[in-house]
């Protein structure tokens, strides 16, 4: 289940990371101690991280990250525009997960009603710097490739609405996808691209298993 899930700036960077103490809800509370809070979190590799906390009350209060978080940056080598997702782990009662995203992600959302029963629509725009390959033009609209989790190719035609912003509805192939994946409001998706040395570059998309309430943190210049 993500709870907190950020685009990095160069404050985050370069000092600290913060996040709302309500995303912590949602994860383990038997990291709570005097004076602040213990965060344990596992990277994708298996490391596990202590990142201590301190509270900034106020309207929204805030945990600051006051201890491990420069380290981690600098071992992961992350920088300004690379994404991070926190969610708990299933697998065990005191530690969560942290995801990376490598400057890779195109397309950020949490799911609608609207996205859940009837289409997911996406800026053209998002698409300008990703795999040519993967699209394919066709009768009224385009063919999209995306390689899921686990190596499903899912192919979704969409059409093209003109606008201000220029988008593309998925109208077919994308409920298919909801179902199979058994998605739900609140939950989150990231479409990103995949440098992958055997096949070449093509889209992954990844789901997040959630709850609306959970994603009051994230970025929305990254939600559409």
């Amino acid at each position: 289940m993500a709870s907190f899930f950020k685009v990095l700036t160069k404050i985050d960077i370069e000092r600290t990371l913060s996040l709302p103490d309500s995303c912590l809800q949602a994860l383990q509370q038997s990291q709570r101690s005097h004076g602040g809070k213990k965060l344990k979190v596992k990277d994708d590799i298996g490391i596990l991280w202590n990142f201590r906390c301190t509270i900034r009350p106020g309207a929204v209060r805030r945990l600051h990250i006051v201890s491990g978080w420069v380290q981690f940056v600098r071992f992961k080598r992350l920088n300004t525009g690379d994404a991070i997702v926190l969610y708990k782990d299933d697998d065990t009662v005191t530690v969560n997960k942290i995801f990376l995203f490598k400057n890779m992600a195109i397309f950020v959302k949490v799911l609608t009603k609207i996205d859940i029963e009837r289409t997911l629509s996406l800026p053209d725009n998002r698409l300008q710097a990703s795999p040519q390959s993967q699209r394919t033009h066709g009768d009224g609209g385009e063919n999209l490739q995306v390689k899921d989790d686990v190596g499903i190719l899912w192919n979704f035609h969409c059409t093209t609405r003109s606008g201000v912003v220029p988008k593309l509805d998925m109208v077919s192939g994308w409920i298919q996808f909801v179902r199979f994946k058994q998605l739900n409001t609140g939950d989150v998706i990231v479409l990103n691209k995949d440098d992958d040395t055997l096949t070449g570059p093509h889209y992954k998309i990844e789901v997040f298993k959630g709850h609306g309430d959970d994603y009051s943190s994230f970025v929305h210049k990254n939600q559409i």
